[in-house]
Protein backbone atom coordinates (compact mmCIF):
# COMPACT_ATOMS: atom_id res chain seq x y z
CA UNK A 1 0.00 0.00 0.00
CA UNK A 2 1.35 3.44 -0.88
CA UNK A 3 2.23 5.80 1.94
CA UNK A 4 0.37 9.06 2.28
CA UNK A 5 1.80 12.03 0.46
CA UNK A 6 3.53 14.86 2.29
CA UNK A 7 1.72 18.18 1.86
CA UNK A 8 3.90 21.03 0.63
CA UNK A 9 2.05 24.29 0.34
CA UNK A 10 -1.53 22.97 0.26
CA UNK A 11 -3.57 26.16 0.36
CA UNK A 12 -6.45 26.63 2.79
CA UNK A 13 -8.55 29.73 3.52
CA UNK A 14 -8.42 31.51 6.86
CA UNK A 15 -11.31 33.04 8.76
CA UNK A 16 -10.62 35.85 11.22
CA UNK A 17 -12.53 38.24 13.43
CA UNK A 18 -12.28 41.92 12.55
CA UNK A 19 -9.48 43.63 14.52
CA UNK A 20 -12.11 46.08 15.82
CA UNK A 21 -15.88 46.20 15.20
CA UNK A 22 -17.06 48.81 12.69
CA UNK A 23 -17.96 52.15 14.23
CA UNK A 24 -21.61 51.92 13.17
CA UNK A 25 -22.16 48.35 14.43
CA UNK A 26 -24.63 49.38 17.13
CA UNK A 27 -26.57 51.83 14.97
CA UNK A 28 -30.30 51.11 14.66
CA UNK A 29 -30.07 50.98 10.86
CA UNK A 30 -26.78 49.07 10.72
CA UNK A 31 -26.14 46.90 7.66
CA UNK A 32 -22.96 45.38 6.28
CA UNK A 33 -22.18 47.39 3.17
CA UNK A 34 -20.64 44.44 1.34
CA UNK A 35 -21.99 40.97 0.68
CA UNK A 36 -19.88 37.86 0.31
CA UNK A 37 -20.06 38.29 -3.48
CA UNK A 38 -17.65 41.25 -3.31
CA UNK A 39 -14.06 40.00 -3.37
CA UNK A 40 -10.88 42.04 -3.26
CA UNK A 41 -7.95 40.35 -5.02
CA UNK A 42 -4.36 41.55 -5.07
CA UNK A 43 -2.81 39.71 -8.01
CA UNK A 44 0.76 40.71 -7.27
CA UNK A 45 4.10 39.63 -8.71
CA UNK A 46 4.90 37.55 -5.64
CA UNK A 47 1.56 36.41 -4.30
CA UNK A 48 -2.16 36.33 -4.96
CA UNK A 49 -4.26 37.39 -1.99
CA UNK A 50 -8.06 37.35 -1.89
CA UNK A 51 -10.35 38.73 0.84
CA UNK A 52 -14.09 38.98 1.46
CA UNK A 53 -16.51 39.58 4.33
CA UNK A 54 -18.78 36.68 5.30
CA UNK A 55 -21.30 37.29 8.08
CA UNK A 56 -19.12 39.95 9.66
CA UNK A 57 -15.92 37.89 9.57
CA UNK A 58 -12.93 38.16 7.26
CA UNK A 59 -12.22 35.22 4.99
CA UNK A 60 -8.96 35.27 3.05
CA UNK A 61 -6.30 33.21 1.35
CA UNK A 62 -2.77 33.81 0.10
CA UNK A 63 -1.06 31.87 -2.69
CA UNK A 64 2.48 32.43 -3.99
CA UNK A 65 2.28 33.52 -7.65
CA UNK A 66 3.89 30.41 -9.06
CA UNK A 67 2.41 27.62 -11.09
CA UNK A 68 3.88 24.62 -12.87
CA UNK A 69 2.31 22.35 -15.46
CA UNK A 70 1.72 18.79 -14.23
CA UNK A 71 0.95 15.39 -15.71
CA UNK A 72 -2.12 13.71 -14.25
CA UNK A 73 -0.29 10.70 -12.81
CA UNK A 74 -0.16 9.11 -9.39
CA UNK A 75 1.23 6.03 -7.66
CA UNK A 76 -1.16 3.08 -7.50
CA UNK A 77 -2.53 2.21 -4.07
CA UNK A 78 -1.24 -1.31 -4.72
CA UNK A 79 2.37 -0.08 -4.72
CA UNK A 80 4.45 0.10 -1.54
CA UNK A 81 6.67 3.16 -1.56
CA UNK A 82 8.02 6.04 0.47
CA UNK A 83 6.02 9.25 0.92
CA UNK A 84 5.56 11.62 -2.00
CA UNK A 85 5.35 15.40 -2.19
CA UNK A 86 2.01 16.95 -3.06
CA UNK A 87 1.01 20.49 -3.97
CA UNK A 88 -2.27 22.24 -4.57
CA UNK A 89 -3.54 21.15 -7.99
CA UNK A 90 -6.01 22.98 -10.18
CA UNK A 91 -7.37 22.44 -13.67
CA UNK A 92 -7.74 25.56 -15.80
CA UNK A 93 -8.44 25.91 -19.54
CA UNK A 94 -7.75 22.21 -20.06
CA UNK A 95 -4.37 22.16 -18.28
CA UNK A 96 -3.44 20.71 -14.87
CA UNK A 97 -1.22 22.94 -12.73
CA UNK A 98 0.45 22.80 -9.36
CA UNK A 99 0.17 26.21 -7.70
CA UNK A 100 2.06 27.84 -4.85
CA UNK A 101 5.21 26.61 -3.17
CA UNK A 102 6.80 23.27 -3.94
CA UNK A 103 5.75 22.81 -7.55
CA UNK A 104 9.40 22.83 -8.63
CA UNK A 105 9.93 19.64 -6.60
CA UNK A 106 7.37 17.53 -8.46
CA UNK A 107 7.49 18.65 -12.08
CA UNK A 108 10.15 18.89 -14.75
CA UNK A 109 8.22 21.69 -16.46
CA UNK A 110 9.48 25.23 -15.81
CA UNK A 111 7.95 27.29 -13.01
CA UNK A 112 5.71 30.08 -14.36
CA UNK A 113 5.56 33.37 -12.47
CA UNK A 114 5.11 35.95 -15.29
CA UNK A 115 6.28 38.71 -12.96
CA UNK A 116 7.32 42.32 -13.36
CA UNK A 117 5.77 42.88 -16.78
CA UNK A 118 2.94 45.19 -17.76
CA UNK A 119 1.70 42.42 -20.07
CA UNK A 120 0.92 40.13 -17.12
CA UNK A 121 -2.11 42.20 -16.06
CA UNK A 122 -5.18 40.63 -17.62
CA UNK A 123 -3.13 37.73 -19.04
CA UNK A 124 -4.23 34.09 -18.89
CA UNK A 125 -1.69 33.48 -16.10
CA UNK A 126 -2.96 36.46 -14.09
CA UNK A 127 -6.60 35.40 -14.39
CA UNK A 128 -5.77 31.77 -13.63
CA UNK A 129 -4.05 32.65 -10.36
CA UNK A 130 -6.79 35.06 -9.23
CA UNK A 131 -9.53 32.53 -9.99
CA UNK A 132 -7.48 29.88 -8.19
CA UNK A 133 -7.47 32.03 -5.05
CA UNK A 134 -11.23 32.55 -5.32
CA UNK A 135 -11.87 28.83 -5.71
CA UNK A 136 -9.49 27.77 -2.94
CA UNK A 137 -11.06 30.36 -0.63
CA UNK A 138 -14.24 28.30 -0.93
CA UNK A 139 -16.39 30.79 -2.83
CA UNK A 140 -19.54 28.93 -3.82
CA UNK A 141 -19.81 27.65 -7.38
CA UNK A 142 -22.31 29.46 -9.63
CA UNK A 143 -21.66 32.71 -7.75
CA UNK A 144 -21.89 36.03 -9.58
CA UNK A 145 -19.04 38.16 -8.30
CA UNK A 146 -17.84 41.74 -8.13
CA UNK A 147 -14.05 41.91 -8.05
CA UNK A 148 -11.77 44.68 -6.88
CA UNK A 149 -8.39 44.12 -8.48
CA UNK A 150 -5.26 46.24 -8.53
CA UNK A 151 -2.35 47.12 -10.79
CA UNK A 152 0.79 49.22 -10.24
CA UNK A 153 -0.08 52.93 -10.44
CA UNK A 154 2.45 53.52 -13.21
CA UNK A 155 0.73 50.86 -15.36
CA UNK A 156 -2.90 51.10 -14.31
CA UNK A 157 -4.04 53.46 -17.09
CA UNK A 158 -2.62 51.08 -19.70
CA UNK A 159 -3.96 47.84 -18.26
CA UNK A 160 -7.32 48.63 -16.61
CA UNK A 161 -9.44 48.12 -19.74
CA UNK A 162 -7.54 44.97 -20.69
CA UNK A 163 -8.10 43.49 -17.24
CA UNK A 164 -11.84 44.23 -17.38
CA UNK A 165 -12.18 42.90 -20.92
CA UNK A 166 -10.29 39.70 -20.07
CA UNK A 167 -12.60 38.87 -17.19
CA UNK A 168 -15.69 39.84 -19.20
CA UNK A 169 -14.73 37.50 -22.05
CA UNK A 170 -15.18 34.36 -19.96
CA UNK A 171 -13.28 31.18 -20.75
CA UNK A 172 -15.51 30.62 -23.78
CA UNK A 173 -14.45 33.95 -25.24
CA UNK A 174 -18.12 34.78 -25.87
CA UNK A 175 -18.30 37.71 -23.46
CA UNK A 176 -20.55 36.04 -20.89
CA UNK A 177 -18.13 36.47 -17.95
CA UNK A 178 -18.34 32.81 -16.92
CA UNK A 179 -15.13 31.08 -15.84
CA UNK A 180 -14.57 27.46 -14.81
CA UNK A 181 -11.83 26.04 -12.63
CA UNK A 182 -11.36 22.61 -11.07
CA UNK A 183 -9.79 22.14 -7.65
CA UNK A 184 -8.17 18.73 -8.10
CA UNK A 185 -9.80 16.82 -5.24
CA UNK A 186 -13.28 17.96 -6.35
CA UNK A 187 -15.40 16.08 -8.87
CA UNK A 188 -16.85 19.09 -10.69
CA UNK A 189 -15.59 22.41 -11.99
CA UNK A 190 -16.42 25.49 -10.01
CA UNK A 191 -18.19 28.12 -12.14
CA UNK A 192 -17.99 31.86 -11.45
CA UNK A 193 -19.57 34.72 -13.34
CA UNK A 194 -17.50 37.89 -13.07
CA UNK A 195 -20.23 40.49 -13.43
CA UNK A 196 -18.19 43.56 -12.50
CA UNK A 197 -14.48 44.40 -12.18
CA UNK A 198 -13.13 47.53 -10.50
CA UNK A 199 -9.44 48.27 -11.13
CA UNK A 200 -7.65 50.29 -8.45
CA UNK A 201 -4.05 51.59 -8.40
CA UNK A 202 -1.94 49.55 -5.97
CA UNK A 203 -1.38 51.61 -2.84
CA UNK A 204 -4.83 53.22 -2.96
CA UNK A 205 -6.36 50.10 -1.42
CA UNK A 206 -3.62 50.19 1.22
CA UNK A 207 -4.48 53.80 2.04
CA UNK A 208 -8.14 52.78 2.37
CA UNK A 209 -7.14 50.04 4.82
CA UNK A 210 -5.71 52.72 7.10
CA UNK A 211 -8.39 55.36 6.42
CA UNK A 212 -11.60 53.30 6.86
CA UNK A 213 -12.83 50.44 9.01
CA UNK A 214 -14.19 47.24 7.47
CA UNK A 215 -17.64 48.75 6.93
CA UNK A 216 -16.34 51.91 5.27
CA UNK A 217 -16.49 54.33 8.21
CA UNK A 218 -13.83 57.04 8.39
CA UNK A 219 -11.06 56.38 10.90
CA UNK A 220 -8.75 58.93 12.49
CA UNK A 221 -5.15 57.96 13.27
CA UNK A 222 -4.01 60.54 15.83
CA UNK A 223 -0.43 61.77 16.11
CA UNK A 224 0.90 60.63 19.52
CA UNK A 225 1.76 64.19 20.62
CA UNK A 226 -0.35 66.70 18.68
CA UNK A 227 -3.37 64.36 18.14
CA UNK A 228 -3.84 65.62 14.55
CA UNK A 229 -4.90 62.99 12.01
CA UNK A 230 -1.81 61.44 10.41
CA UNK A 231 -3.76 60.80 7.21
CA UNK A 232 -4.21 64.51 6.54
CA UNK A 233 -1.57 66.62 4.84
CA UNK A 234 0.88 65.00 2.44
CA UNK A 235 0.85 61.22 2.85
CA UNK A 236 3.49 59.34 0.87
CA UNK A 237 2.29 55.84 -0.06
CA UNK A 238 5.33 53.52 0.04
CA UNK A 239 4.18 50.19 -1.40
CA UNK A 240 7.00 47.72 -1.96
CA UNK A 241 6.28 44.25 -3.28
CA UNK A 242 7.95 41.38 -5.09
CA UNK A 243 8.39 43.13 -8.41
CA UNK A 244 7.78 46.84 -8.06
CA UNK A 245 8.07 49.68 -5.62
CA UNK A 246 5.19 52.14 -5.94
CA UNK A 247 5.49 55.57 -4.38
CA UNK A 248 3.01 58.43 -4.74
CA UNK A 249 1.28 61.13 -2.71
CA UNK A 250 -2.23 61.44 -1.32
CA UNK A 251 -2.91 64.96 -0.05
CA UNK A 252 -5.76 65.51 2.40
CA UNK A 253 -7.41 62.31 1.19
CA UNK A 254 -7.11 63.17 -2.53
CA UNK A 255 -4.75 61.37 -4.88
CA UNK A 256 -2.08 63.45 -6.59
CA UNK A 257 -2.53 62.35 -10.19
CA UNK A 258 0.75 63.98 -11.20
CA UNK A 259 2.65 61.64 -8.90
CA UNK A 260 0.92 58.53 -10.29
CA UNK A 261 2.40 58.56 -13.79
CA UNK A 262 5.96 57.86 -12.62
CA UNK A 263 5.07 56.09 -9.37
CA UNK A 264 6.13 52.56 -10.35
CA UNK A 265 9.76 51.48 -10.13
CA UNK A 266 10.07 48.04 -11.72
CA UNK A 267 13.52 47.60 -10.16
CA UNK A 268 12.47 48.55 -6.66
CA UNK A 269 11.04 45.30 -5.32
CA UNK A 270 12.16 42.21 -3.42
CA UNK A 271 12.97 40.40 -6.64
CA UNK A 272 15.72 42.86 -7.61
CA UNK A 273 17.13 43.56 -4.15
CA UNK A 274 16.86 40.22 -2.34
CA UNK A 275 15.86 37.30 -4.56
CA UNK A 276 18.27 37.80 -7.47
CA UNK A 277 21.32 38.71 -5.33
CA UNK A 278 20.71 35.70 -3.08
CA UNK A 279 20.40 33.43 -6.10
CA UNK A 280 23.68 34.80 -7.48
CA UNK A 281 25.38 34.33 -4.10
CA UNK A 282 24.33 30.68 -3.79
CA UNK A 283 25.50 29.86 -7.30
CA UNK A 284 28.83 31.60 -6.67
CA UNK A 285 29.36 29.67 -3.42
CA UNK A 286 28.86 26.37 -5.23
CA UNK A 287 31.30 27.39 -7.94
CA UNK A 288 33.91 28.42 -5.35
CA UNK A 289 33.63 24.96 -3.84
CA UNK A 290 34.20 23.36 -7.24
CA UNK A 291 30.58 22.21 -7.46
CA UNK A 292 28.28 22.75 -10.45
CA UNK A 293 25.94 25.69 -9.97
CA UNK A 294 22.48 24.49 -8.84
CA UNK A 295 19.37 25.04 -10.90
CA UNK A 296 17.28 27.52 -8.93
CA UNK A 297 14.20 29.61 -9.67
CA UNK A 298 13.01 32.88 -8.20
CA UNK A 299 9.87 31.35 -6.66
CA UNK A 300 12.07 28.91 -4.74
CA UNK A 301 14.35 31.68 -3.40
CA UNK A 302 11.29 33.74 -2.43
CA UNK A 303 9.90 30.78 -0.48
CA UNK A 304 13.18 30.50 1.48
CA UNK A 305 13.13 34.20 2.31
CA UNK A 306 9.53 33.95 3.50
CA UNK A 307 10.33 30.93 5.69
CA UNK A 308 13.30 32.80 7.17
CA UNK A 309 11.06 35.81 7.88
CA UNK A 310 8.42 33.57 9.52
CA UNK A 311 11.14 32.25 11.85
CA UNK A 312 11.78 35.80 13.05
CA UNK A 313 14.92 36.01 10.90
CA UNK A 314 16.60 33.45 13.12
CA UNK A 315 19.72 31.55 12.13
CA UNK A 316 17.92 28.24 12.67
CA UNK A 317 15.21 29.35 10.24
CA UNK A 318 17.76 30.05 7.51
CA UNK A 319 18.84 26.47 6.73
CA UNK A 320 17.92 25.02 3.34
CA UNK A 321 19.11 22.05 1.31
CA UNK A 322 20.35 22.60 -2.24
CA UNK A 323 21.62 19.68 -4.31
CA UNK A 324 21.98 17.66 -1.13
CA UNK A 325 24.11 20.35 0.56
CA UNK A 326 22.82 22.16 3.65
CA UNK A 327 23.12 25.94 3.32
CA UNK A 328 22.49 28.75 5.77
CA UNK A 329 21.44 32.10 4.27
CA UNK A 330 21.27 34.01 7.57
CA UNK A 331 24.36 36.22 7.25
CA UNK A 332 24.00 36.98 3.54
CA UNK A 333 20.28 37.58 4.11
CA UNK A 334 20.96 40.13 6.85
CA UNK A 335 23.51 41.90 4.65
CA UNK A 336 21.10 42.08 1.70
CA UNK A 337 18.28 43.39 3.93
CA UNK A 338 20.55 46.14 5.27
CA UNK A 339 21.58 47.10 1.74
CA UNK A 340 17.94 47.16 0.66
CA UNK A 341 17.01 49.38 3.61
CA UNK A 342 19.79 51.81 2.73
CA UNK A 343 18.64 51.94 -0.89
CA UNK A 344 15.03 52.60 0.15
CA UNK A 345 16.13 55.42 2.44
CA UNK A 346 18.35 57.03 -0.19
CA UNK A 347 16.17 56.57 -3.26
CA UNK A 348 12.58 56.60 -1.93
CA UNK A 349 12.09 57.94 1.59
CA UNK A 350 14.56 60.85 1.66
CA UNK A 351 13.22 62.25 -1.65
CA UNK A 352 9.66 61.91 -0.27
CA UNK A 353 10.53 63.86 2.87
CA UNK A 354 12.33 66.52 0.80
CA UNK A 355 9.12 66.95 -1.21
CA UNK A 356 7.21 67.64 1.99
CA UNK A 357 5.77 64.28 3.08
CA UNK A 358 4.16 64.59 6.51
CA UNK A 359 3.45 60.87 6.89
CA UNK A 360 4.81 57.77 5.20
CA UNK A 361 2.30 54.94 4.89
CA UNK A 362 3.90 51.52 4.51
CA UNK A 363 2.40 48.61 2.56
CA UNK A 364 3.77 45.50 0.92
CA UNK A 365 6.16 42.67 1.73
CA UNK A 366 9.27 44.81 1.27
CA UNK A 367 8.92 46.28 4.73
CA UNK A 368 8.94 42.89 6.45
CA UNK A 369 12.66 42.68 5.65
CA UNK A 370 13.68 46.27 6.45
CA UNK A 371 11.18 47.74 8.94
CA UNK A 372 13.50 47.86 11.96
CA UNK A 373 16.23 49.61 9.97
CA UNK A 374 13.74 52.17 8.63
CA UNK A 375 12.30 52.94 12.07
CA UNK A 376 15.82 53.37 13.51
CA UNK A 377 16.67 55.79 10.71
CA UNK A 378 13.54 57.90 11.32
CA UNK A 379 12.73 57.88 15.06
CA UNK A 380 10.90 61.23 14.88
CA UNK A 381 9.07 60.82 11.59
CA UNK A 382 5.45 59.70 11.22
CA UNK A 383 5.68 56.25 9.65
CA UNK A 384 2.55 54.10 9.67
CA UNK A 385 2.43 50.31 9.62
CA UNK A 386 -0.39 47.97 10.71
CA UNK A 387 0.74 47.06 14.21
CA UNK A 388 0.58 50.70 15.33
CA UNK A 389 -3.00 51.12 14.06
CA UNK A 390 -5.72 49.51 16.17
CA UNK A 391 -8.11 48.60 13.36
CA UNK A 392 -5.32 46.90 11.35
CA UNK A 393 -3.62 44.84 14.02
CA UNK A 394 -3.16 41.28 12.82
CA UNK A 395 -3.35 42.24 9.14
CA UNK A 396 0.06 41.80 7.54
CA UNK A 397 1.88 44.47 5.55
CA UNK A 398 1.72 42.33 2.42
CA UNK A 399 -2.06 41.93 2.79
CA UNK A 400 -2.97 45.62 2.90
CA UNK A 401 -3.75 46.03 -0.81
CA UNK A 402 -5.97 42.95 -0.85
CA UNK A 403 -7.75 43.63 2.45
CA UNK A 404 -7.98 47.36 1.73
CA UNK A 405 -10.25 46.83 -1.25
CA UNK A 406 -13.05 45.91 1.16
CA UNK A 407 -13.09 49.14 3.22
CA UNK A 408 -12.59 51.11 0.00
CA UNK A 409 -15.66 49.52 -1.62
CA UNK A 410 -17.70 49.86 1.58
CA UNK A 411 -16.83 53.55 1.89
CA UNK A 412 -17.70 54.20 -1.75
CA UNK A 413 -21.07 52.54 -1.21
CA UNK A 414 -21.75 54.66 1.88
CA UNK A 415 -20.81 57.88 0.08
CA UNK A 416 -22.88 56.98 -2.98
CA UNK A 417 -25.93 56.27 -0.85
CA UNK A 418 -25.60 59.61 0.95
CA UNK A 419 -25.26 61.46 -2.36
CA UNK A 420 -28.40 59.77 -3.74
CA UNK A 421 -30.29 60.64 -0.56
Amino acid sequence: MAKKSVSNGIQKPLVAELPVPPRDLNAVDFVWELGSDVISVDGGNGKISAWRLVEGKLQHILIPTARVRLRDTRMSSEVTSIGSTDVTKIGFMGVLYGVGDGGWDISDYPVEMFSNSEMRYGSEHHLCMMLTAIALMGVESESELTLLVSAPPGHVNNVAKRMKDSFAAGDSGLGDGWWHIRVKHEKKDRAYKIKRVLVVPEGVNAFAAYAYDANGNNVTIPHPQTQHDLLTGNVFIADGGMGTFDGFTIKNGKINEQSIEHATDSNGGIQTHLVMPLMDYIKAEFQKAGQPAPTLNQAQIDSWLRQWAISGFSEDGAYFVVNGIRLNIHLIGLRLCQQYARWLIEEKLEPAFRRGADTVLLAGGTWVYVLNDILKAYPKRSILYPEMVEHLRGIALWELNAYGGLPLAANNKKVHRKVKA
